[in-house]
């Protein structure tokens, strides 16, 4: 498996918008027992592929197998809707419906991350974006007791050279809050010439009754090249 692995990560660096490329790395992952990883790369597949149910059902048992069922639920419902007769994705479903009731009746946990919504990211409009923001993120207390010091980062490798990073003072039991996340894209990111299918890191860090909690989670999105438009050209200035 790790010859696999660095021959499908320099696969997925050479042809990073095939999903196939990425849904094979994702499983290697998941055998390699680096689940993160591995969940990132389905969705990472599903996003490119909207209509592969394949990867959006892999997905969906990745979910169900690291105990994200409320994800995994609606994962596998969207892969049913395009492969209706699959029984490996009607059984993980029944059982993601069951765990996520349950979950829910328990009160879940601390922070659940309930949305990530990126803007449009085009070339022509990185400049707005440092100001305006390159995503919004969705956290929900759903504990009887207050967090604090909430840290919220995001990552783009390869295409931003620091963390875009906001800090909120504490979430009150069963609030929700939104974080709006600014960041500058680096000279690679002007230098694209076609779209790209890229994965952010999104890291949330919180106490919670004196302890720390850390989540890791992956979302894709596009970056638009500007081709034509100048865009490039004028990039960066040291």
């Amino acid at each position: 498996y790790p010859n696999a692995q660095s021959k499908l990560e320099e696969a997925s660096r050479k042809m990073p918008n095939d999903p196939q490329v990425h849904y094979l790395l994702g499983k290697v992952y998941w055998e390699l027992d680096t689940k993160d990883k591995a969940v990132a790369r389905f969705k990472l597949a599903g996003f490119i592929a909207p209509r592969q149910p394949l990867y959006m059902g892999s997905l969906g048992i990745a979910y169900l197998n690291t105990k994200q069922y409320k994800k995994a639920a609606d994962a596998l419902a969207l892969a049913l809707q395009m492969d209706s007769a699959n029984a490996d994705y009607k059984q993980a479903y029944g059982e993601a419906r069951i765990q996520s009731d349950a979950a829910a009746r328990s009160g879940g946990g601390p922070v659940e991350t309930t949305d990530v919504t990126f803007k449009n990211v085009q070339q022509s409009q990185f400049k707005d974006l440092e100001a305006g923001g390159i995503c919004e993120v969705y956290l929900k207390n759903g504990a009887r007791q207050p967090v604090h010091q909430v840290k919220v980062t995001l990552m783009v490798d390869g295409f931003m050279n620091f963390p875009a990073e906001e800090l909120l003072t504490s979430i009150p039991p069963g609030q929700a809050r939104s974080v709006l996340l600014k960041g500058k894209m680096n000279q690679a990111a002007y230098d694209l010439k076609q779209d790209l299918s890229v994965l952010a890191e999104i890291q949330v860090t919180y106490f919670f009754n004196k302890r720390p909690f850390k989540e890791t989670i992956y979302e894709p999105f596009l970056i638009k090249a500007d081709l034509g438009s100048g865009a490039a050209a004028g990039a960066l200035t040291p």
